[in-house]
């Protein structure tokens, strides 16, 4: 049987030979910095794309601002390597921080030494290359990540806010998410909400069991998933939730423009800000153990204000919002 690790790697089209073949190899570890030196941060990329940039100069500018020195920051962009640059070693460091989930699959094979710190990437993705992240045996965490979703309990504080008679919030799960239910129908109830969850094997007839979902459902929840609600099955989720008149709550601000009624998600930017403070932190501290893998801290909130008006739904401002559910500057 085929280890959590070998599964994600094969799911995500990265093999140790074709790795091999790239000629991606680490070099050794990076020796231990002297008292009052930086510790050495490898932000590692697999593509140049506006979002990338967008992070790592969030990050630069809270180093520059609050990081007194204590972290070093270098970028490694994996595509130029592939694409024939001669020295082709992901040289060493005191932490990797891989961006995305192609990044985190490549490093969880290369960087064995150092630790590493994933970004961009969905829980969901995260727990199948690594597990949980907890440490083992007392030993230094040495996984960890800043998740791109967002906690259940925002997402569900949000449709209070946007839909306020709400009492019934529907979701549709698959097999890779069906281990949420229970974390959902606890941040439900302590909300005065009831959690109606369908867990799906076959997206083959979803319209039919969205119709039956939705009829239970005062709002809907979109949970990111990689059988039902993923971008091929929007249009026919959002379609029909707006057929049945119920809310639904987007994982971005793509769903909110493509019919969602509202979204809470973390920009790049504010992902990079708490980044700067992570790594600051860690190496302050020595560099040795990170934190535990977390939701994003900083956050914002869009709304589609005419699928609002369309569903005689009033509500106020996306700064209003976002302060409400504690977001802060």
């Amino acid at each position: 049987m085929l280890s959590r690790r070998s599964r994600a790697c094969r799911e995500t089209r990265f093999s140790a030979a074709a790795l091999a073949c790239l000629g991606l190899l680490l070099l050794p570890a990076a020796h231990p910095p002297l008292a009052g030196e930086p510790r050495s941060v490898m932000l590692v990329i697999d593509q140049k794309e506006a979002v990338y940039r967008h992070l790592i100069e969030s990050v630069e500018r809270e180093l520059r601002a609050n990081g007194n020195g204590a972290a070093r920051l270098s970028v490694l962009d994996l595509s130029e390597r592939n694409r024939g640059a001669t020295d082709r070693a992901v040289p060493a460091a005191d932490l990797y921080v891989a961006v995305g989930t192609q990044a985190t699959a490549e490093l969880a094979q290369l960087a064995g030494r150092g630790p590493l710190l994933s970004v961009l990437i969905p829980r969901l993705s995260f727990e199948k290359i690594f597990g949980n992240g907890e440490a083992v045996n007392g030993r230094p965490r040495s996984r960890s990540a800043i998740y791109l979703d967002q906690p259940f309990d925002r997402q569900l504080d949000l449709i209070r806010l946007v839909a306020p008679d709400s009492s019934r919030v529907g979701v549709a799960l698959g097999p890779s998410t069906n281990g949420y239910v229970d974390d959902l129908s606890r941040a439900a109830t302590a909300r005065g909400l009831r959690l109606n969850a369908q867990v799906l094997s076959s997206d083959a007839n979803l319209v039919r069991a969205l119709d039956g979902l939705l009829s239970d459902s005062d709002a809907m929840l979109g949970i990111i998933d990689p059988l039902v609600f993923n971008r091929a099955n929007a249009q026919k989720i959002l379609l029909t939730a707006y057929r049945h008149r119920v809310p639904l709550i987007g994982a971005s601000p793509a769903y909110v423009r493509a019919g969602a009624l509202a979204a809470v998600y973390s920009t790049p930017e504010q992902i990079g800000r708490e980044l700067g403070e992570l790594v600051t932190q860690w190496a302050q501290a020595g560099g040795r153990d990170l934190p535990a893998p977390r939701y994003p801290r900083y956050f914002s909130v869009t709304v589609n204000h005419q699928v609002a008006s369309s569903l005689g739904l009033s509500i106020e401002s996306e700064e209003r919002l976002t302060q409400r559910l504690g977001g802060r500057p």
